[in-house]
């Protein structure tokens, strides 16, 4: 993506993004979106088909970020890089709290929450089905289990707990609820041990 584009971008996002910590979804247009970031209707559509697509859109560049090449050189663990991701993705979670507060409270929750769910699914599904099992249940009600556990404990956390729980402690409080039920496939999975590694990683990556 060239500069110019990004930079269009980057105008668009952040002016929604003060939006919608300002007022009620439904009553942002998409001209007060063109007002405040200084953008022409013609270059918004050439980017965002609508609101909806600019709310989509911030979930999609946390997901995007996490899951980078570079991400992964740097976090990975091997058999625990599942909870380094959950932890980054919470990580940039609680850096737009305020953000994803007024969204969660508000009209556009829906929208954002499947957008949501849907990248858990796939990353669950990509990231963790292929480790562990739960005997005797078919794969998709896991997935289903393991996605839906994960989406509530992040809904709590930002609009209950206001954030004030270490990422990392979420990461491994969501492991420790949905471990009992599973059963890893091929390896010896030790999260006490993971999680220091984890924490020793975070701090010679700050």
């Amino acid at each position: 993506m060239d500069l110019r584009k990004e930079k269009t971008i980057k105008r668009i996002k952040d002016g929604f993004k003060e939006l919608i910590q300002k007022r009620d979804y439904s009553s942002i247009t998409i001209q007060d979106i063109l007002d405040i970031s200084y953008t022409g209707r013609t270059t918004f559509y050439m980017h965002y088909k609508s609101k909806n697509e600019v709310l989509k859109s911030i979930v999609d560049d946390i997901f995007f970020h996490v899951l980078n090449p570079k991400f992964e050189q740097a976090h990975s663990f091997g058999d625990e890089s599942f909870l380094a991701i959950i932890n980054h993705i919470l990580i940039h979670f609680k850096e737009d709290k305020d953000l994803l507060n007024a969204i969660l409270k508000g009209e556009s929750n829906d929208i954002f929450l499947n957008r949501l769910r849907l990248h858990l699914d796939s990353l669950i599904s990509e990231r963790m089905m292929p480790y562990y099992k739960a005997e005797n249940i078919r794969e998709d009600i896991v997935l289903n289990h393991l996605s839906s556990s994960l989406l509530e404990i992040i809904i709590w956390w930002i609009t209950e707990d206001d954030c004030k729980e270490d990422p990392l402690t979420i990461s491994y409080d969501y492991f420790s609820l949905v471990m009992p039920a599973l059963e890893t496939k091929n390896f010896s999975y030790k999260m006490g041990d993971n999680l220091i590694k984890l924490k020793e990683k975070e701090t010679e990556v700050s």
